[in-house]
């Protein structure tokens, strides 16, 4: 019988009452990819609950680059497999495995995680499928490593997993894949760098251009021209603007919560506890004077 992994909880809040799957009548586990390149199971969660309109995220259990797994809806019905939820569990894992690797600590948490749900509802190891198999998908991706997690949970050498520590900050990393989506390519590696700042710097100007026809130079350098630019930015605000504020907040070493380019607490709390450090007028509004300071 095989260990049950460590799985934490991720706090969720689900809107309305899940229902219970008895582990009888689970008959496939199966695997998917979030086909979006940095979201965690927050953004996951949010974007079903609130873009979808269900009750929250739609995979039972979800797994991190690092190698964290988590509880989703856990042993309730998902929303993972149309027309295919009443039988099976969904295992999802962060990343997009069309273009991404699937890490060495993702396989060797999702071979735990489904080693101990192919012990607890009595199914073997060919039971695990992807989401192509029941569905018209790429899911799980080409790059899911689905040979090598069958044949460790098929083979028993299964060990509690340890996540990773992986080089850099998850919060960059995610502001440098924007930046190279946006056409401004840096190097992913999770850290503080000045081409990973002059980046979030060229977006704004290319921004303040398109949207109030500024006229800047886009060339990543904070200059008279690019502090004269500046346009209010205040709760309820959505789009790039918000995004480069976020991402500057963070590199300022205030947190504004996800990285979704919408001016919310997180990003309203940040932005006072940032112009309260500075001397600033602590009004939670990004005005002149306070993206000066952050630029």
């Amino acid at each position: 019988m095989a260990i049950k992994p460590t799985i934490k909880n991720a706090g969720l809040s689900f809107r309305g009452s899940l229902t219970p799957i008895a582990k009888s009548k689970v008959k496939k586990i199966v695997q998917h990819h979030m086909a979006h390149q940095t979201w965690d199971i927050h953004d996951v969660h949010k974007f079903h609950r609130d873009s979808n309109g269900w009750a929250g995220i739609g995979y039972n259990f979800w797994i991190g680059f690092d190698g964290t797994i988590y509880q989703g809806r856990g042993f309730n019905v998902g929303a993972h497999v149309l027309n295919h939820n009443h039988y099976t569990l969904g295992v999802g894992y962060q990343g997009d495995f069309t273009k991404q690797k699937m890490t060495d600590a993702q396989l060797q948490a999702g071979a735990a995680l489904n080693a101990w749900l192919v012990s607890e509802c009595n199914l073997k190891a060919s039971d695990i499928i992807g989401h192509k198999d029941l569905a018209s998908t790429a899911c799980p991706g080409k790059n899911f490593r689905m040979t090598e997690l069958r044949n460790l949970v098929s083979g028993g050498k299964v060990s509690e997993p340890k996540p990773s520590n992986p080089t850099g900050d998850a919060f960059i990393r995610q502001v440098q894949t924007w930046l190279c989506n946006y056409g401004y390519k840096v190097e992913v590696d999770g850290l503080k760098g000045p081409e990973t700042r002059k980046g979030i710097v060229k977006v704004y100007q290319n921004e303040l251009n398109k949207q109030f026809g500024a006229g800047l130079a886009v060339d990543g350098i904070p200059g008279p021209k690019t502090y004269a630019a500046a346009v209010n930015v205040r709760r309820g605000a959505k789009g790039n603007l918000t995004r480069v504020l976020q991402a500057l907040l963070y590199m300022s070493g205030h947190n504004p919560g996800p990285f979704d380019g919408a001016f919310g607490d997180g990003t309203e709390k940040a932005v006072r506890a940032f112009q309260k450090a500075k001397g600033l007028g602590a009004d939670g509004i990004a005005g002149k004077n306070t993206w000066k300071a952050l630029l």
